[in-house]
């Protein structure tokens, strides 16, 4: 409809004059649409600022990269010179730790070496961050020290023999021992209270909330230059994998001259196992122990074993020896033991948040000729998320002495062995278990007419039911291996599983616990 400007009138759509007055109409203004509004710059701006959010992502990932490339090349150089034996900072200062001469010093130039053409400025900053000589560590200012000692910065605290970031493949193949220097009393080991030599066997335990993860050594040559064993441990599953623990060998060798003056006791420049003879002297003579412990943790992101260190003194709880208890040759017995306490500083944490200073526990065999580390705790009680003991439960060794599983047999009906060993919560058996199936098939052999029932049994860790069966799978595996591998008849073996509803000993110690897991042969 148009309305008529003159009347006010309604006229039809589209008429020229207006039906009432005749007057013309006037059409009606046409509506004008809204403008289109402006473009703003926001789009721009949010897209600028992804594209530099992207750049600076990039040039962290890109540093870390080359932060790691560097480290990792810096390490394979320190390795080749500690296997040619060159040094080109031999010039510098080789004091150690403890301000003692060091004339073989292995550490190849490292970044934390003791060349005095290393000094930095910044390595007051560095002790600092460690808490100084004597002060206490902090997780940040431990995590700023590695950042700084990656930009070359030296570690005051760092032994001159130690390296901080190893090649996988260097600790899977041990680069040779250099010559000279101190070496190894190769009969006083093999005749120690504790016998250090070719196919003895320790064997360590850790505690974890899941049961006690036990690993094995197993030495296979000794030599006044070098000692060789075999490692065979638990692992954890590799980053982005699944699955339950699974098991790494790995080569060792501990030179002689470390088993003569180590400073330290990790792998390299160390005594790996026992105390250096310096460091046991130290002891006994003073009844203080100056040293520093530590372990290599393996980083998927730079495939190299990254150090993690503590510095501390150690100082005699009792005056006199402690018995400490071991399985020896299957047989229970107390070893004469030193027992230390003290604080240890944390001087290395393989960049990691966290690592914080530690009261430390440790028990060493007094034997001058094999002072084995017994047992090493860091923490105030094993509830601490950070806590851990590791222990040495057993050790196994050829001996005239020791009876065999037939004449225990023949004696006794019954035959009790720890040297059957498992993989962790499984029935899988380990190499290291071969001597003694061996030995149970010679006493077949020997005895045409016996029959034996193979008995397994576990701790308290982990519930009734399921120890129950965890103990008939474990001997089930122990006849399923004499028949397979020695081809024994499988009617003269049965086999039985009682879990922990038989212990011999406390099942609220490692020892206890390494104790109620054992295999017993009994004649039927």
């Amino acid at each position: 409809m148009t309305f008529c400007t003159n009347c006010g009138n309604r006229s039809p759509e589209g008429s020229a004059f207006c039906s009432s007055c005749g007057k013309p109409l006037v059409p009606a203004p046409a509506a004008h649409s809204a403008p289109p509004p402006k473009p703003t710059p926001w789009g721009k701006i949010l897209a600028v600022l992804l594209v530099l959010v992207v750049l600076l992502v990039g040039s962290v990932v890109g540093g870390l990269v080359y932060v790691g490339y560097r480290v990792k090349h810096k390490a394979e150089a320190v390795f080749q010179g500690r296997d040619s034996g060159k040094n080109s900072d031999s010039a510098g200062d080789n004091s150690s730790n403890d301000g003692k001469s060091q004339p073989n010093d292995r550490s190849g130039g490292s970044s934390q070496g003791s060349s005095k053409s290393q000094d930095n400025p910044l390595a007051g900053v560095l002790g600092a961050l460690g808490g100084g000589s004597g002060g206490q560590s902090t997780p940040m200012g431990n995590l700023a020290k590695g950042i700084l000692e990656d930009a070359g910065v030296k570690n005051p605290d760092m032994p001159p023999d130690l390296i901080r970031n190893i090649p996988y493949s260097a600790l899977t193949n041990p680069l040779p021992c250099p010559r000279g220097g101190g070496q190894i009393d190769v009969s006083g080991m093999a005749a120690g209270k504790i016998q250090l030599k070719p196919e003895t066997v320790l064997t360590t335990s850790w505690s974890v909330p899941a049961g006690d993860l036990e690993s094995t050594d197993q030495i296979t040559a000794v030599s006044p230059g070098e000692f060789d064993f075999q490692h065979t441990g638990p692992t954890r599953p590799r980053v982005g994998e699944q699955g339950q623990l699974g098991h790494a060998v790995l080569a060792n060798k501990v030179c002689g001259q470390d088993i003569a003056e180590a400073e330290t006791s990790i792998y390299p420049g160390v005594s790996r196992e026992v105390l250096s003879s310096k460091k046991f002297q130290t002891l006994k003579s003073s009844a203080v122990l100056p040293m520093v412990f530590g372990y290599y943790d393996y980083m998927d992101a730079l495939t190299e074993w990254e150090l993690l260190a503590w510095k501390g003194t150690l100082t005699r709880v009792e005056p006199g020896d402690v018995a400490f208890p071991l399985i020896i040759n299957d047989q229970p017995v107390n070893v004469p033991a030193i027992h230390v306490k003290g604080q240890m500083k944390v001087i290395e944490s393989g960049g990691r948040f966290g690592s914080r200073d530690q009261p430390a526990d440790a028990y060493i065999l007094d034997d001058p000729a094999a002072p084995v580390i017994l047992s090493w705790m860091f923490g105030e009680n094993l509830k601490q998320d950070d806590a851990f003991r590791v222990t040495v439960v057993k050790v196994t060794y050829p001996s005239a002495k020791k009876p065999t599983i037939e004449q225990q047999l023949e004696k006794q009906l019954k035959a009790i062995t720890y040297g059957i060993y498992f993989d962790f919560n499984q029935d899988t058996i380990k190499p290291e278990s071969e001597p003694v199936l061996k030995e149970i098939a010679q006493a077949m052999a020997d005895k045409p007419d016996w029959k034996l029932t193979i008995v397994g049994y576990t701790d308290n860790i982990g519930g009734d039911k399921y120890n129950l069966g965890l103990s008939q799978r474990r001997s089930a595996s122990v006849k399923r291996a004499l028949v397979e591998r020695y081809y024994e008849d499988p009617n003269r073996l049965s086999t039985a599983g009682y879990g922990d509803s038989s212990p011999i000993d406390t099942n609220d110690t490692l020892e206890g616990r390494a104790r109620n897991r054992r295999v017993e042969l009994t004649l039927d």
